[in-house]
């Protein structure tokens, strides 16, 4: 199986497992409304129980990372200058929420899984939510290796949470690059039970701070009717 990728102005046709791997630095989500055939109407999972007291939960921000678990259909889409743009939809990817060893902290898991072969699933990225003595919530970001991404404190205001981690390292699908070091992020994630999207509003800079280039990008989780394909990745979580 291929996927197209449009790169430099051209649709480049590359095999599933070149994509994948690009796609482990895409955490930006395209704010897009959500298909009913993709997202029927229907009561999300019974959330876990987290021991984390009430009172540390902002605008229940217990309850609506609860929100993130489930089988996912996702799509990516980073807009730059119209030549660095990155494009790659109809990926699947499963998210597991828990509670760390000391029940001080929200975990969630997400397992990218290849087209065709869903055996093949694997650790893409893990979020770790930590509620702050000034009631903001604190994000770190880990590759599937434990290494950091990016971290950072933000609000939450109902349902959205969002936050600004500060010189975050250049993604994956960048690195090839020699123009530019890091990355100043806006983050925002606006959840529902159907779906969830992450943003970002980006900047590119070089090591001595200097603007190379700004980038805006979305992801969109909606939640899948027919969630066969992460059979296999819910079975991850309990080996970890």
């Amino acid at each position: 199986m291929q996927i197209i990728i449009p790169v430099f102005r051209r649709s480049v046709r590359v095999p599933w497992q070149i994509a994948v791997a690009i796609t482990t630095a895409a955490m930006i989500s395209m704010l897009a409304f959500v298909s009913p055939t993709v997202c029927p109407s229907r009561a999300p999972s019974a959330p876990a129980t987290f021991p984390i007291e009430a009172s540390s939960l902002p605008q229940h921000a217990g309850e609506q990372l609860s929100h993130l678990a489930g089988c996912f259909s996702v799509r990516y889409q980073f807009v730059e200058d119209g030549e660095h743009d990155f494009f790659i939809k109809d990926a699947v990817e499963y998210m597991h929420v828990r509670t760390d060893e000391a029940n001080t902290a929200f975990r969630v898991h997400n397992y990218l899984i290849p087209p065709e072969r869903p055996d093949l699933a694997f650790l893409h990225w893990v979020q770790i939510w930590r509620p702050m003595e000034d009631g903001r919530w604190h994000l770190r970001v880990e590759d599937g290796a434990g290494g950091l991404r990016y971290q950072g404190p933000g609000m939450w205001r109902f349902n959205q949470w969002e936050g600004q981690p500060a010189r975050a390292k250049k993604p994956t699908r960048d690195l090839p690059r020699q123009d530019y070091d890091l990355l100043e992020r806006r983050n925002t994630l606006q959840i529902t039970a159907q779906s969830w999207i992450h943003s970002e509003i980006n900047l590119k800079l070089r090591a001595d701070g200097t603007p190379v280039a700004s980038e805006l990008g979305w992801i969109v989780y909606e939640r899948m009717e027919n969630d066969d394909a992460c059979v296999f990745a819910r079975s991850l979580p309990s080996k970890e």
